[in-house]
């Protein structure tokens, strides 16, 4: 897109110096007649909104399709979680994260696929949309960082430890006060909790996905800007919730 961009501002460029430029044409507004003044005013305004289009756009620059797929700190995060995979508590969440990931990468494809397929990945309609879903990457990754962090943290023999004197009773023969054991029994399952609720999480930003997806393929042109304010104020709103949630667990 860059390149493309570039290309038009030197057509442009090249087109302005053919037409106005001493040869071949040599048009001024200042020409006699309408013909040749004309052409002069048409082909300015053209040239210069086309210029100016061109400029804008390479300097703002494409949002990039959604960053899921050979990605390095993607498939750094792929191993982490396989590592944690057979873990006896907690490697069902592993399991469900790298589902997450797989599912996330497949429906971002496909999502930027349609909005390329209806609006053009040229067009201010596709940047719009683009801008937003570009922060479901960003929230659905650092959710899945930050569950791995809790992972890799959990005790899970402390855990089942705990679990099994306490629903025992034999805790209560320990040096340690049963109310320590109680409370540690209690973070713990609170830290395992909220890895739950990550994913949760997750999951609500990837049926957003779907649900936007099947509204942009039978939105009718009609209504098309209404209903391309709402998806987009709803994604916004679950990846910035999802972002809020990831922090604030």
């Amino acid at each position: 897109m860059k390149n493309k961009n570039i290309g038009t501002i030197l057509l442009c460029i090249l087109t302005a110096v053919v037409l106005y430029g001493p040869w071949p044409f040599a048009l001024r507004l200042s020409d006699p007649g309408i013909i040749r003044p004309g052409l002069a005013l048409a082909f300015g305004i053209a040239l210069t909104a086309g210029l100016i289009f061109s400029i804008v756009r390479l300097l703002r620059g494409r949002t990039p399709t959604v960053p899921f797929g050979d990605n390095k700190a993607l498939d750094n995060l792929r191993r982490a979680f396989t590592a944690q995979e057979n873990r006896q508590i907690i490697g069902s969440i592993a399991k469900k994260a790298l589902s997450q990931l797989s599912s996330f990468s497949q429906k971002s494809a496909s999502l930027n696929q349609s909005l390329t397929t209806r609006f053009g990945d040229s067009s201010i309609t596709y940047s719009r949309f683009a801008d937003t879903l570009n922060q479901a990457p960003d929230a659905i990754f650092n959710s899945l960082d930050l569950l791995l962090e809790r992972m890799k943290a959990f005790d899970e023999k402390e855990y089942m430890s705990l679990s099994l004197r306490i629903s025992s009773g034999d805790y209560k023969k320990d040096p340690i006060p049963a109310k320590v054991q109680e409370d540690r029994l209690l973070l713990l399952s609170d830290h395992l909790h909220d890895m739950e609720r990550i994913l949760e999480s997750n999951e609500k930003l990837l049926l957003m996905m779907d649900q936007c997806n099947l509204e942009l393929s039978s939105m009718k042109d009609s209504e098309s800007e209404k209903e391309n304010q709402r998806i987009l104020e709803e994604i916004r709103q679950l990846a910035e919730s999802t972002k809020y949630y990831s922090q604030h667990i």
